[in-house]
C-alpha cells in the first residue's frame, strides 16, 4: 500500500475508533500555517488536537513511539494557530494520539493526554 493511502486508511480507522469512544469529530485535517493537525474533536468539554500515526506493522516499533519531541512541537504550534481563530475563551484543551496498526485486525490506541504543551 502506498505511503498516502496507508495514512488516509489509518486516519479513517482513527475517526472511527475516537467516534466509538465518545469523541465528537469537529475537523480533519486542519491546516494551519504550516502545520496541520489531524483530527480537532470534543471528548466531553475538552478540545483535543489528536495526532494519527500508522504503521503497516510493529517490525519497527509501535507507531505511538514516532511522535517525537520535534513532532510534538510542530503539532503544538497548529493548534496554538488554530485556536488564534477561536472567538470567546478557550476550552480546555488535549494533545491526545492515536496509534494505528494495520496488520493487527488492525488494530487502534488511543492515548489521551499523550504530551503536554
Amino acid at each position: 500500500m502506498e505511503r498516502i493511502a496507508i495514512g488516509r486508511h489509518g486516519e479513517d480507522l482513527a475517526c472511527e475508533a475516537l467516534e466509538q469512544a465518545g469523541y465528537r469529530l469537529l475537523e480533519r485535517n486542519a491546516r494551519c500555517g504550516r502545520g496541520e493537525v489531524d483530527v480537532v474533536a470534543w471528548d466531553n468539554s475538552t478540545l483535543c488536537f489528536v495526532e494519527v500515526r500508522t504503521r503497516e506493522s510493529t517490525e519497527h516499533g509501535h507507531p505511538l513511539e514516532t511522535v517525537d519531541r520535534p513532532k510534538q512541537s510542530r503539532l503544538i504550534a497548529s493548534a496554538h494557530c488554530y485556536m488564534e481563530k477561536w472567538a470567546g475563551p478557550w476550552p480546555d484543551l488535549r494533545f491526545d494520539v492515536v496509534g494505528v496498526v494495520l496488520d493487527e485486525g488492525p488494530s487502534t490506541t488511543i492515548v489521551k493526554e499523550a504530551f503536554e504543551a
